[in-house]
């Protein structure tokens, strides 16, 4: 497909460590966070117009939601789910988002790999100081702060906090974004 002549074969790949459970289970906020970065991916190869993409994609989140507890309907709703189906992905992240119970980790998830996928494609106006990413961004780590996620997140706190203090510098923004995804516990 176009993005993986475009980023490489290896644009999906993930940047934390897989690990593989026993059966389905309550989501972790790590889990959450894996979760809101496929769905980052889903909207990004759709956005690209991209069907290969937007399977595999689609095949890795099916992958990573098999793990989690009550996410089954919204599993085979993601089969079911067309790249040109705009409402339906929509409908499909707030499930999501829902079904993990830990929608502030989700977001930072779908925060930091959208933002990775937007440097690597050089779309650098993803950054732009004033812009709706940073003020999202802002909200995303001020949340994380008042409820923080169970597990090590004082890691991915400071490099969002980094995130906001470099954001202007796109090499050294990309580096905390890689930073962040690969910090994401367990």
């Amino acid at each position: 497909g176009s993005i993986s002549a475009a980023l490489g074969d290896e644009w999906d790949r993930p940047r934390w460590t897989v690990v593989r459970g026993a059966g389905p289970a309550a989501a972790s906020p790590g889990t959450a966070a894996r979760i809101g970065a496929r769905m980052a991916q889903l909207e990004f190869a759709a956005a690209a117009g991209d069907d290969s993409a937007y399977q595999r994609a689609a095949a890795t989140l099916h992958e990573l939601l098999a793990a989690v507890e009550g996410a089954g309907p919204i599993a085979v709703q993601l089969t079911e789910s067309s790249i040109n189906a705009a409402e339906e992905r929509a409908l499909l992240a707030r499930q999501l988002r829902t079904v993990t119970g830990t929608g502030n980790a989700f977001d930072a998830g779908a925060w930091l790999e959208t933002a990775r996928l937007a440097a690597v494609s050089g779309r650098t106006e993803f950054l732009d100081t004033g812009g709706p990413a940073i003020a999202t961004l802002r909200d995303i780590t001020a949340a994380l702060e008042r409820a923080p996620p169970s597990g090590e997140w004082d890691t991915i706190l400071a490099l969002l906090h980094a995130i906001l203090r470099d954001h202007a510098d796109a090499d050294l923004t990309r580096d905390h974004v890689e930073k962040a995804l690969a910090a994401i516990p367990r």
